[in-house]
């Protein structure tokens, strides 16, 4: 019996607020609900993240508590979901199987990498080992029963570009000459779509009922230029209605430190993303920009808010440096999860 059969999924809504509002200060739609997290000291640049209290936000066992907070100026409703299943998955941060799609985003944890790419390296950095990434990859692949050899990856370069991939061919090329984009969309069952982060955000879009689903890489660039809003049109081109959009991981907004100038660019593109340090200088929340694309899209949001420069449970670039590995977000149509949906 495959993974994805044997977990059981419990979703629990969730809201984000920041520190010194009230309730329902600038909370426009959804429940109101009570809780409330409270922002806790931060340390500064250079200074080791301390542990702290907090919502549960993922199925891991190893870490009970979430250590994300965020920083957006209005609260961003979420529907993480809580499970005991890690003991079946234990190579991700998070996963839902929905009734025709399934999404996960993948934690360190699990696999073959060396030091200090320990050890569920996804990525290609400088220094790290291409063939125990390649093993990392297959482990995943396995783990979501999908086929090591029907894994597209991207050749992210932060930009709004998107290809629309089928088994066949990549953005016109051969499989395994993976296309120069940021997303990647299909509405073929078997194919898992990824997108590999050390920062910035995961974005995975699924319409299970029309069968299309998407991977996205955002980060300040590709926010500010569109490419979640730009999977978003390709998916409904092809007949995509109803999409639900799973923000992944991502370095959180209390964070994520830029220029006042480069803020003050992305802000204009994005005003969702403006935001302020713990230590008080300007920063951008990505993940609050990604939701706020999405909404305005008239998609539904599931914001699997974990802050990677604050995780020991995720690689960070912004906290360890160019030598540091890299999580992702898999998104696929289970080819019998097809097949059990249009009998």
């Amino acid at each position: 019996v495959p993974a994805w059969r044997r977990a059981e999924w419990f979703a629990q809504p969730l809201v984000h607020r920041c520190p010194g509002r009230s309730p329902a200060e600038g909370q426009t739609d959804g429940p109101r609900l009570d809780m409330v997290q409270s922002r806790p000291d931060s340390p500064r640049p250079g200074q080791p993240a301390r542990g702290r209290r907090g919502r549960v936000t993922s199925a891991r066992t190893r870490s009970s508590v979430s250590r994300d907070r965020c920083s957006s100026r209005t609260p961003t409703i979420s529907t993480c979901p809580t499970s005991s299943s890690k003991a079946v998955d234990p190579l991700f941060a998070y996963r839902a199987a929905l009734v025709r799609a399934e999404v996960a985003f993948t934690d360190r944890h699990g696999g073959t990498s060396a030091p200090p790419f320990d050890s569920l390296d996804l990525g290609d950095a400088d220094g790290s080992d291409a063939d125990a990434a390649e093993r990392n990859h297959t482990r995943v692949a396995v783990a979501l029963g999908a086929d090591p050899d029907q894994v597209v990856r991207m050749r992210q370069v932060h930009g709004a570009d998107i290809a629309l991939v089928r088994s066949e061919a990549v953005g016109g090329q051969p499989l395994g000459q993976w296309p120069v984009v940021d997303a990647v969309v299909t509405d073929e069952p078997g194919l898992l779509l990824c997108a590999r982060v050390a920062d910035c955000a995961p974005v995975l879009l699924a319409d299970p009922e029309a069968g299309i689903v998407a991977a996205v890489h955002a980060g300040r660039s590709g926010l500010a230029a569109g490419v979640v809003s730009r999977a978003v049109d390709q998916m409904r081109a092809i007949g995509a209605e109803r999409i639900t959009g799973w923000v992944g991981p991502r370095i959180c907004g209390f964070c994520y430190e830029v220029p006042e100038r480069l803020q003050a660019e992305v802000a204009s593109a994005v005003p969702a993303s403006l935001a302020t340090t713990s230590w008080g200088t300007p920063a951008l929340d990505i993940g609050a920009g990604v939701a706020a694309q999405l909404r305005a899209a008239g998609c539904d949001v599931v914001d699997v808010a974990q802050c990677t420069r604050e995780s020991p449970d995720l690689y960070s670039h912004r906290r360890d440096g160019p030598r540091t590995g890299r999580t992702a977000g898999y998104v696929w149509l289970p080819p019998l999860l097809q097949s059990a949906g249009t009998t």
